[in-house]
């Protein structure tokens, strides 16, 4: 960050109209939001020495339109614009999807340690056409970009558009109703560079205290729309060492996004910590095909929604793909919450899929629609474990249950009583398969009707639809007359694919009817989930 308390030999590129100026020379910058503004920036920077500085007047709006930063090769320049607003030119501007129509851009990587603070760019959305490529800045291999308070809005593609860039940093910039990104960083193998720095993958990226609102492709999540997207889609180089924390997303496809491919070309030593992700169409965040992650304390509400394109929605996704799986990732004390109640969208709280020796312990899910937890086979040598005492599923008979003569009978739970955190399958009746695998405390209640006749039974059961394994059992030879009555609990253990079910067993000689209300229960507790 450049040394604020050191004498400036400013560059003003305006003092309230045409003609005034301070040091360098007559700009001409009108500032007025109708003037075509573009000819006097490009003398305005060509003016500012390596390592200067440029001032912009507040409460100004200049109209620009596809400067060429790498055009000048300036080291060090810093641009300070608090009150000021940069907006794309609509009538005449430069429109198309040749990478070369943003409005400022460098393509030569040479405009190198260069700050803007307090500046407002405004991308004229309304005037763009779907598939421009029209962004503020566009950089390619450029490297030591600071951008500060500053504002990127109304945009037809991304806020800031990079290819391969490396030390960046954002701080406390505000981003808002953008088509495609807010801040895309990329490694493509055609990254449109003009230049002369030889090819590199992005590298220390630090996003802090930003905002991302509407942040929306307009087709539900089949293109882009993430706040935050860090990506690879070529196996020359690869990405690393980024920090996203202490942001918020409202209103995006997905909150953080960073994905990872191409075998080989994983990403490395990510963190994102700290941020808040509301509303999201399909997911919150998601670290995929990713080596060495660091997710902790981020919270996600409501993620999901009918119209999304995904197959499934999810507040956080640990995931790869055959050919790359992520590894040793950490996640820790994150939250995932849908309190939309019989509105909620949120399919799964977290999904656990092509990702091996990690570390996922201590989330909070509420109110997730399928699971809280999906754990696929694909996931390996990870440690997915839930310290949450609170993490359980209570359900009751509404009614009663009419029991067969002689035949093991599966209760069927039609009332969930309480159910924090996704365990119950509500179409089956029983604690679903999509439950995190691990231990569990399973506590029960029976009640059968009076009958002196048989034995009467009950057992837990794992079943996997093809096998069960009974993980409990408890046979009681002698009735009496009076209503019959047992309370347990069982540890048992749950692998992939399996749910819990509880049987009860009864050989009076005909039907006998199973108590309903708070007589006849099912609890489960997750004491420590693993994979």
């Amino acid at each position: 960050m450049p040394d604020y308390t050191r004498e400036w030999s400013a560059q003003f590129l305006d003092q309230g109209g045409a003609g005034h100026h301070a040091q360098g020379g007559l700009f001409k910058a009108q500032g007025d939001g109708a003037t075509d503004d573009s000819t006097a920036f490009v003398n305005w920077l060509t003016a500012i020495p390596a390592g200067g500085v440029g001032i912009l007047r507040p409460g100004a709006t200049y109209i620009v339109d596809n400067v060429d930063l790498g055009a000048l090769g300036k080291d060090g320049v810093t641009i300070i614009g608090r009150g000021a607003t940069i907006k794309k030119k609509t009538t005449g501007g430069t429109y198309g999807n040749s990478n070369v129509e943003h409005m400022f851009r460098d393509r030569d990587g040479t405009m190198t340690n260069f700050t803007v603070i307090g500046v407002t760019f405004d991308a004229s959305r309304a005037s763009a056409t779907n598939g421009d490529t029209v962004s503020p800045f566009f950089f390619s291999r450029t490297n030591g970009l600071t951008f500060i308070d500053c504002t990127f809005k109304d945009g037809i593609e991304e806020g800031v558009k990079a290819y391969k860039c490396q030390d960046v940093r954002f701080q406390g910039c505000h981003f808002t109703n953008i088509r495609n990104n807010g801040i895309q960083c990329t490694n493509v193998a055609s990254d449109s560079h003009t230049g002369s720095v030889a090819d590199q993958g992005f590298a220390r990226w630090r996003i802090l205290d930003c905002t991302f609102d509407t942040i929306d492709d307009g087709n539900n999540g089949a293109a882009e729309g993430q706040g935050v997207t860090f990506n690879s889609t070529t196996s020359a180089v690869t990405g690393e060492d980024v920090v996203v924390a202490r942001c918020v997303f409202t209103d995006c496809i997905r909150g953080i996004w960073t994905e990872f491919n191409t075998a080989s070309t994983q990403g490395q030593n990510f963190t994102f910590v700290d941020n808040t992700v509301r509303g999201s169409i399909s997911y919150g965040i998601g670290v995929v095909g990713v080596w060495t992650a660091v997710v902790s304390n981020n919270r996600c509400y409501n993620i999901g929604s009918s119209a999304s394109t995904s197959s499934e929605t999810a507040a956080f996704v640990f995931s790869g793909s055959g050919a790359l799986k992520s590894r040793d990732v950490e996640a820790h004390g994150n939250i995932a919450i849908d309190d939309r109640g019989g509105s909620a969208e949120m399919d799964y709280g977290f999904r656990i899929l092509q990702i091996e020796d990690s570390t996922i312990i201590g989330g909070r899910v509420r109110g997730a629609v399928i699971a809280s937890y999906y754990v696929d086979a694909t996931a390996t040598d990870c440690q997915c474990r839930m310290r949450n005492p609170d993490v359980k599923f209570r359900g009751e008979r509404s009614s009663v249950q009419s029991i067969s003569n002689n035949t093991w009978t599966v209760v069927d739970w039609n009332q969930s009583v309480s159910d924090e955190h996704g365990l119950w399958d509500g179409a089956n009746d029983r604690i679903g398969e999509d439950m995190l695998p691990g231990t569990y405390l399973v506590v029960f209640g029976i009640s059968f009707s009076s009958n002196a006749t048989g034995r009467r039974g009950i057992r837990i059961v794992a079943d996997n639809g093809t096998t069960e394994r009974t993980l409990a059992e408890v046979n009681i030879d002698t009735c009496s007359s009076d209503d019959w009555s047992y309370a347990g609990a069982a540890r048992v253990d749950k692998t992939h694919d399996e749910w819990i079910e509880v049987q009860v067993f009864q050989n009076s000689g005909g039907n006998l009817n199973l108590r309903g209300a708070d007589a006849v229960f099912v609890e489960a507790h997750l004491i420590e989930g693993s994979e």
